[in-house]
């Protein structure tokens, strides 16, 4: 098995990402699976590099759970085409492994936003779900999160991100379930990415608040109940 396998998902020019992935030092062994709607010849005879088209150019959430279903890595870390990893990337893995020894039933942490501050959901969520509203604001967005194959499939449902969503929202529905699962996950504040100039995208949103709404409100009180998905597939397990 690979050690890490990035996801990259973009509908825009992908090579600085990859440029800069392939550039950095690492005793990891790794792949770069990438899921778009175009690719460039220049990478067609790199073994590192695999490319998976995306078919629904949704550049977004089943995009990344194509990528996912093609990739071998013990550890997946999530990349985007409006961010460039940062030189220190690989901490997100020691952190992970760190989750590991502790022995945390989510192995789940993020990259942060370039200026290292923390992004929380949105102001009322998830006001109602359980924990006092000291504990609530602690719930932040995972925004480009980097996880353990086995907590992805034991705990997500072999997904990614819960298939009803389309584009937005299940960063933040991340970092919800993982409060409601008694595990918190902060991103990594040193470990900041570089913005890479763009126009933010609005696309579909309302249809993802509404499921993010439903999942919060339809959680059982206990974290037994929780599910990460509106859709319990084969893979789920409590």
């Amino acid at each position: 098995m690979t050690d890490i396998s990035f996801l990259l998902v973009s509908l825009e020019d992908y090579r600085p990402q990859i440029e800069k992935i392939l550039s950095l030092e690492t005793g990891f062994s790794y792949e770069i699976i990438v899921c778009s709607n175009h690719f460039y010849d220049e990478y067609t005879d790199n073994k590192t590099v695999i490319f998976v088209e995306d078919k629904e150019k949704s550049g977004s959430c089943s995009a990344f759970n194509q990528a996912y279903k093609n990739s071998s890595g013990e550890y997946l870390i999530t990349v985007t085409g409006v961010i460039i990893p940062p030189d220190n990337v690989y901490e997100t893995i020691l952190e992970l492994k760190h989750q590991e020894k502790n022995n945390c039933k989510l192995v789940i942490t993020s990259l942060s936003c370039s200026t290292g501050t923390v992004c929380p959901v949105p102001r009322g969520f998830p006001g109602r779900l359980p924990g006092s509203a000291g504990a609530r604001k602690s719930v932040e967005v995972l925004r480009w999160p980097a996880f353990s194959k086995k907590t992805i499939e034991k705990y997500l449902g072999g997904n990614i991100w819960p298939q009803e969503f389309k584009h937005h929202y299940m960063d933040n529905w991340l970092g919800t379930y993982c409060f409601l699962m008694g595990e918190p996950k902060k991103s990594l504040k040193n470990v900041c990415v570089q913005d890479v100039a763009h126009k933010s995208k609005i696309k579909l949103d309302d249809h993802d608040l509404k499921v993010y709404k439903k999942l919060c409100y339809d959680q059982g009180a206990n974290k037994e109940d929780v599910v990460y998905s509106l859709e319990k597939n084969e893979y789920y397990k409590k």
